[in-house]
Protein backbone atom coordinates (compact mmCIF):
# COMPACT_ATOMS: atom_id res chain seq x y z
CA UNK A 1 0.00 0.00 0.00
CA UNK A 2 1.52 3.43 -0.98
CA UNK A 3 0.71 6.68 0.93
CA UNK A 4 -3.03 7.17 -1.07
CA UNK A 5 -3.54 4.18 0.31
CA UNK A 6 -3.57 2.26 -3.09
CA UNK A 7 -2.25 -1.21 -3.91
CA UNK A 8 -1.17 0.38 -7.51
CA UNK A 9 2.52 -0.90 -7.03
CA UNK A 10 1.58 -4.15 -5.44
CA UNK A 11 -0.48 -5.03 -8.46
CA UNK A 12 1.60 -4.04 -10.61
CA UNK A 13 4.14 -6.51 -9.19
CA UNK A 14 1.84 -9.04 -9.27
CA UNK A 15 0.89 -8.40 -12.76
CA UNK A 16 4.68 -8.48 -13.41
CA UNK A 17 4.89 -11.95 -12.02
CA UNK A 18 2.02 -13.95 -13.05
CA UNK A 19 2.96 -12.37 -16.62
CA UNK A 20 6.22 -13.95 -16.30
CA UNK A 21 4.88 -17.71 -15.35
CA UNK A 22 2.31 -17.72 -18.01
CA UNK A 23 4.83 -17.09 -20.20
CA UNK A 24 7.37 -19.65 -18.49
CA UNK A 25 4.16 -22.36 -19.08
CA UNK A 26 3.95 -21.42 -22.69
CA UNK A 27 7.95 -21.74 -23.15
CA UNK A 28 8.57 -25.22 -21.06
CA UNK A 29 5.68 -27.09 -21.54
CA UNK A 30 6.07 -29.64 -24.14
CA UNK A 31 2.61 -30.57 -24.97
CA UNK A 32 0.27 -28.28 -26.51
CA UNK A 33 -2.78 -29.90 -24.77
CA UNK A 34 -5.13 -26.71 -24.23
CA UNK A 35 -6.58 -28.47 -20.94
CA UNK A 36 -3.02 -29.57 -19.82
CA UNK A 37 -1.86 -25.62 -20.13
CA UNK A 38 -5.33 -24.46 -18.56
CA UNK A 39 -4.72 -26.44 -15.71
CA UNK A 40 -1.26 -25.18 -15.46
CA UNK A 41 -2.31 -21.72 -15.25
CA UNK A 42 -4.43 -22.51 -12.23
CA UNK A 43 -2.00 -24.05 -10.60
CA UNK A 44 0.80 -21.65 -11.21
CA UNK A 45 -0.43 -18.40 -11.73
CA UNK A 46 -3.81 -18.10 -10.80
CA UNK A 47 -2.72 -17.73 -7.11
CA UNK A 48 -0.41 -15.01 -7.39
CA UNK A 49 -3.56 -13.27 -9.09
CA UNK A 50 -5.97 -14.25 -6.32
CA UNK A 51 -4.01 -14.73 -2.91
CA UNK A 52 -5.35 -11.84 -0.25
CA UNK A 53 -7.84 -10.57 -2.99
CA UNK A 54 -10.14 -9.19 -0.35
CA UNK A 55 -7.46 -7.36 0.62
CA UNK A 56 -6.21 -5.60 -2.17
CA UNK A 57 -8.82 -6.29 -4.57
CA UNK A 58 -8.70 -3.22 -7.11
CA UNK A 59 -11.88 -1.13 -7.98
CA UNK A 60 -10.36 1.34 -10.87
CA UNK A 61 -11.02 -0.18 -14.31
CA UNK A 62 -7.51 0.43 -15.56
CA UNK A 63 -5.95 -2.30 -12.49
CA UNK A 64 -9.07 -4.81 -12.91
CA UNK A 65 -8.30 -4.52 -16.60
CA UNK A 66 -4.15 -4.76 -15.51
CA UNK A 67 -5.19 -7.93 -13.65
CA UNK A 68 -7.36 -9.31 -15.88
CA UNK A 69 -4.70 -8.89 -18.90
CA UNK A 70 -2.66 -11.80 -17.42
CA UNK A 71 -5.47 -14.45 -18.35
CA UNK A 72 -6.62 -12.71 -21.32
CA UNK A 73 -3.14 -13.17 -22.97
CA UNK A 74 -2.36 -16.36 -21.47
CA UNK A 75 -5.60 -17.74 -23.43
CA UNK A 76 -4.96 -15.94 -26.59
CA UNK A 77 -1.71 -17.67 -26.59
CA UNK A 78 -3.63 -21.17 -26.49
CA UNK A 79 -3.58 -23.17 -29.67
CA UNK A 80 -6.47 -22.60 -32.09
CA UNK A 81 -8.09 -20.33 -29.49
CA UNK A 82 -6.96 -16.89 -30.78
CA UNK A 83 -9.56 -16.13 -32.94
CA UNK A 84 -12.17 -15.96 -30.67
CA UNK A 85 -12.97 -13.44 -28.33
CA UNK A 86 -11.99 -13.05 -24.43
CA UNK A 87 -15.23 -14.55 -23.59
CA UNK A 88 -15.17 -17.22 -25.84
CA UNK A 89 -11.90 -18.52 -24.96
CA UNK A 90 -12.85 -18.61 -21.46
CA UNK A 91 -15.77 -20.60 -21.99
CA UNK A 92 -14.12 -22.95 -24.31
CA UNK A 93 -11.26 -23.49 -21.41
CA UNK A 94 -13.92 -23.43 -18.07
CA UNK A 95 -12.58 -20.48 -16.43
CA UNK A 96 -14.14 -17.80 -14.73
CA UNK A 97 -12.68 -14.56 -15.38
CA UNK A 98 -10.57 -12.92 -12.70
CA UNK A 99 -13.16 -10.52 -11.68
CA UNK A 100 -15.57 -12.58 -11.39
CA UNK A 101 -13.28 -14.85 -9.33
CA UNK A 102 -12.79 -11.92 -6.80
CA UNK A 103 -16.01 -11.02 -6.32
CA UNK A 104 -17.04 -14.63 -5.43
CA UNK A 105 -13.86 -14.29 -2.72
CA UNK A 106 -15.21 -10.99 -1.30
CA UNK A 107 -18.68 -12.92 -0.94
CA UNK A 108 -17.52 -15.47 0.45
CA UNK A 109 -15.82 -13.49 3.53
CA UNK A 110 -18.62 -11.12 3.83
CA UNK A 111 -21.00 -14.29 4.53
CA UNK A 112 -18.37 -15.78 7.06
CA UNK A 113 -17.92 -12.88 8.61
CA UNK A 114 -21.64 -11.99 8.94
CA UNK A 115 -22.44 -15.54 10.12
CA UNK A 116 -19.62 -15.75 12.82
CA UNK A 117 -17.78 -18.33 10.65
CA UNK A 118 -14.61 -16.88 11.25
CA UNK A 119 -13.09 -15.69 14.71
CA UNK A 120 -13.34 -11.88 14.69
CA UNK A 121 -15.81 -9.07 16.13
CA UNK A 122 -18.00 -7.93 13.66
CA UNK A 123 -19.68 -5.59 15.70
CA UNK A 124 -16.83 -3.61 14.38
CA UNK A 125 -18.11 -3.20 11.45
CA UNK A 126 -21.58 -3.50 11.02
CA UNK A 127 -24.28 -1.04 13.16
CA UNK A 128 -26.45 -3.08 15.55
CA UNK A 129 -29.39 -1.74 17.18
CA UNK A 130 -30.41 -3.40 19.96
Amino acid sequence: MDSELKFSKHNGNIVARAHARGNLIHKCFLSWHVQTLTRAFTVYVRPLLEYGSCVWSPYFKSEIDRIESVQRRFTKRLRFLNNMSYSQRLISVDLESLEVRRLRQDLLLTYKNVFGLINNDSSIFFCTTT
